[in-house]
């Protein structure tokens, strides 16, 4: 595949994920990512992210999985500022195997708590800069290891406000979404009447869990009581009883686990 020059923005979760054969939900916006690649076996195809704006997103910008001969180049990332639980990242790739992939002349803007480039893991000092080379970060984020091709520095944008995402003019030529994609991306937001902004938009978790817990529908389950959890170790759930067969044929359980957020159980007082 070849991810070349696009232009994605806003792009969030807003409702939790619940696949209800697993007999329990994990109370997370951890979905939504701007872009995702599942993992690959061929070891022939390749691969390549390259050139892309990418905005506003609601958790990780671009993220990678394990594909061979995997290329992310010159791709340009910056998240709404002020968004928490989750802070959005930039460029992940947390994997159980090691990504053999090139990472070079990308330039992220992230903000504190978050991983603007959380690649270290499929690199060390001697892939530098074969593979690893010219990334950018700034904002606050960290990264959880110091490797020569992720650099922090003052600025990565020009003007990010007036959506301006031209490399700032103290780095090295070449960084980033290229100028003539840029300009043809903008011309085509103006063109189509597309307004590139954040959405604004925040995530009421305690609203959220109430509502699921007052909908729930009494023909299928009964409860909630509370609990200690059996997926997550060492936190609370919301347990409820499965009554009907119906539900039990889907969920193949006779209970259904809720793990809320913390600040559920702050406001809610019901710890």
């Amino acid at each position: 595949f070849d991810f070349y020059g696009n232009l994605l923005f806003a792009v969030e979760q807003r409702i939790y994920s619940f696949i209800v054969s697993k007999g329990y939900c994990h109370m997370a916006l951890d979905e939504g990512k701007s872009i995702l690649i599942d993992e690959s076996s061929d070891n022939i195809m390749k691969a390549r992210i390259a050139h892309n704006l990418v905005l506003y997103g609601g958790v990780d910008h671009i993220k990678l999985k394990y594909n061979n001969n995997l290329e992310v180049l010159n791709n340009a990332v910056m998240p709404e500022e002020g968004r928490t639980d989750p802070i959005p990242d930039g460029i992940t790739a947390v994997n159980s195997k090691t990504i053999p992939m090139t990472v070079k002349h990308n330039l992220v803007h992230t903000f504190p708590g978050s991983w603007p480039l959380d690649v270290s893991k499929h690199f060390t000092s001697a892939d530098h800069p074969a593979r690893l080379d010219q990334n950018y970060y700034t904002g606050g984020g960290a990264v959880r290891d110091e490797l020569p091709g992720i650099s922090e520095v003052s600025s990565v944008f020009r003007d990010p406000a007036a959506l301006d995402f031209r490399a700032a003019s103290e780095l090295p030529s070449g960084a980033g979404v290229d100028e003539a994609i840029l300009t043809k991306i903008f011309e085509m937001v103006e063109d189509y009447g597309v307004q590139v902004a954040a959405t604004g938009w925040r995530h009421d978790h305690v609203k959220m869990v109430e509502t699921i817990v007052e909908s729930a529908p009494a023909e299928h389950l009964s409860g909630p009581t509370v609990g200690d959890s059996k997926k997550e170790k060492g936190k609370q759930a919301l347990w409820f009883e499965v009554v009907s067969d119906f539900y039990k044929d889907l969920c193949k359980c006779s209970r259904l686990e809720l793990i809320p957020p913390e600040e559920y159980w702050e406001a809610s007082g019901r710890r």
